[in-house]
C-alpha cells in the first residue's frame, strides 16, 4: 500500500479544513509557529530589560536558535525515519511548554541568568530540528497526493500570518504583563499545539516507518545519514533545488543582517515605519500561500516554480533603491514580491518532495537539505557585513538583492526547465 492511499481519512466538501486529522494538526502548528515567533522578540527582550545583556550576548542567544541545525541536523533526519512522528511532535511540543515557562519560574526565585537563557534557545532550537522535520513528514502520512499543495499552502499561509502578528502579539504582551510574562504566554502556546496534536486521533498510515523497518543497515546511523545525503547529491531535481535554496538564504540573510542599519542610518526610516515595512513583507508571503495552488494547477508544478522565480526576482531589486518619505513603498513593493516568492516556491517545492522521494528516507532527505542550505547562513552574513563596512550598507544592499535576483538562473541551468510538472517517481534510485 502506497502512503498516498494507506488508510487516511476522506475529507468532505470544502477542503482540508473538514479533515479531522489534518485540522487539528493545522491548529498545532498554527500555534506552535506563533509561540516561536513570539519568541522572537521576547526572548531577547528578557536578555536586554532583565539581564542587561550585552550586544556579544544576543548574537550568541541568536546563534544558539540556528545551531543545532549544524549538529544535529543530519541524525535527526535518520532518526525521524525511524520513529512514529506524532509522539515525537508530542514530546517535542512538551520540552518547549517546560523550557519557557522555566523562564518566569527562574525569574520568580531570583535564578535568572544569561546561561538560562542561551541554554533555552539552544535546547528549543534543538527540539525545532526535530518538529520541523517530522512535521514535514506527517504530512505526507496524513493527505493524499492531490492535496499536498493545499496542506503546505494551509500551513505556510498559517506561519506568514504567525510571522507578522506574532512580534506584534509579543510586544503587546511586554507591554502590558512584562517581557517575562509574555514569555509564559509564549509557553502555553506549546501547551496548546500539545493538546491539538493529543485530539487529532491517531495516523493510521504507517507505511513509511514499515518500509523503513525493512530497509538493510538499519541501526547503522552513519549509513543511514549517508543515505539521505547521496540523494541529494545525486538527484538532479533535488540537487538543483538544494543548490537553489542555499543561494538564496545566503542573499536573505545577507540582507537581514544589514537590513537595520540600512533603513535607520541610510535611509532614515522612524521606527513606527520600519515595522509596517517588515508586516507588509509578511503580507507577501500570505499572498503567495493563497495564489500557489491555482498557479501551479494551471501552469504545471514545476513550471510554476520557474515563473515565480522569473517574474518575481526582479522586484527585489527594488529595495536598494529605497528612500524616505514615499520612496518607502520601493522597499513595501520589493519585500512584498520577494516574500510571495519564497513562500510560493517553498511550498510547490515542499510539496513535490513529499510526493517524490522515498517515504522511508524522508526525513533523512530533508534533514540533508536543510543543513546544506542553512550551512551557508553565516557565510551570507558575513559577507554582507564586511561589504557594508567597506563600502556602506546601501552598497551591500545592492549585492544581496542582485545575488537574490541571480538565484533565478539556478533553477535555469537544472531539468525544471524542461518540464511542466515535477516527476512523481525517482529519476535516481536510492543506494541500498
Amino acid at each position: 500500500m502506497s502512503r498516498a492511499s494507506a488508510a487516511k481519512p476522506r475529507k468532505r466538501r470544502g477542503g482540508l479544513f473538514w479533515h479531522q486529522i489534518f485540522r487539528f494538526f493545522w491548529f498545532s502548528e498554527a500555534s506552535s509557529a506563533l509561540g516561536a515567533s513570539v519568541a522572537v522578540i521576547t526572548l531577547p527582550m528578557v536578555a536586554v530589560v532583565n539581564l542587561h545583556a550585552s550586544p556579544m550576548t544576543l548574537g550568541l542567544l541568536t546563534g544558539a536558535v540556528w545551531l543545532p541545525w549544524l549538529l544535529i541536523g543530519l541524525p535527526a533526519g535518520a532518526w525521524v525515519d525511524r520513529m512514529p512522528v506524532r509522539p515525537l511532535m508530542l514530546v517535542c511540543q512538551g520540552v518547549n511548554f517546560v523550557l519557557y515557562t522555566s523562564i518566569p519560574v527562574a525569574h520568580l526565585l531570583d535564578a535568572l541568568s544569561v546561561y538560562h537563557l542561551v541554554l533555552v534557545a539552544l535546547l528549543t532550537g534543538s527540539t525545532r530540528v526535530f518538529i520541523k522535520i517530522a512535521s514535514f513528514v506527517f504530512v505526507s502520512d496524513i493527505v493524499d497526493r492531490d492535496d499536498l499543495i493545499e496542506a503546505n499552502a494551509k500551513i505556510r499561509g498559517t506561519e506568514s500570518v504567525a510571522e507578522i502578528g506574532g512580534p506584534s502579539i509579543g510586544g503587546a504582551f511586554a507591554q502590558a504583563v512584562g517581557a517575562i510574562g509574555a514569555l509564559f504566554a509564549t509557553g502555553m502556546s506549546f501547551l496548546v499545539s500539545m493538546l491539538c496534536l493529543f485530539s487529532m486521533g491517531s495516523s493510521k498510515s504507517n507505511s513509511r516507518t514499515a518500509g523503513a523497518m525493512d530497509q538493510p543497515g538499519r541501526g547503522k546511523l552513519r549509513r543511514e545519514i549517508s543515505q539521505g545525503l547521496n540523494f541529494v547529491m545525486r538527484d538532479p531535481y533535488i540537487r538543483t533545488l538544494t543548490v537553489s535554496g542555499a543561494a538564496t538564504n545566503m542573499a536573505l540573510i545577507g540582507f537581514q543582517a544589514i537590513q537595520m542599519p540600512f533603513l535607520i542610518k541610510e535611509v532614515g526610516a522612524p521606527p513606527a515605519a520600519i515595522g509596517l515595512l517588515l508586516t507588509s513583507m509578511g503580507v507577501g508571503g500570505v499572498f503567495g500561500a493563497l495564489v500557489v495552488r491555482r498557479v501551479s494547477d494551471r501552469f504545471g508544478s514545476a513550471r510554476s516554480v520557474i515563473l515565480c522565480e522569473l517574474i518575481l526576482a526582479p522586484f527585489s531589486l527594488l529595495i536598494p533603491l529605497t528612500t524616505s518619505g514615499a520612496g518607502l513603498l520601493l522597499m513595501a513593493v520589493g519585500g512584498m514580491a520577494v516574500s510571495a516568492r519564497i513562500t510560493a516556491g517553498n511550498i510547490i517545492q515542499g510539496s513535490f518532495r513529499q510526493a517524490y522521494c522515498p517515504p522511508h528516507m524522508l526525513g533523512r532527505i530533508t534533514s540533508a537539505m536543510r543543513v546544506l542550505r542553512y550551512s551557508f547562513i553565516p557565510v551570507g552574513a558575513f559577507s554582507a557585513g564586511a561589504l557594508a563596512s567597506f563600502c556602506g550598507t546601501r552598497a551591500a544592499a545592492w549585492g544581496t538583492m542582485a545575488f537574490l535576483a541571480l538565484t533565478s538562473l539556478i533553477l535555469m541551468a537544472g531539468p525544471l526547465r524542461k518540464t511542466r510538472e515535477f516527476p512523481e517517481v525517482p529519476v535516481v534510485v536510492p543506494q541500498p
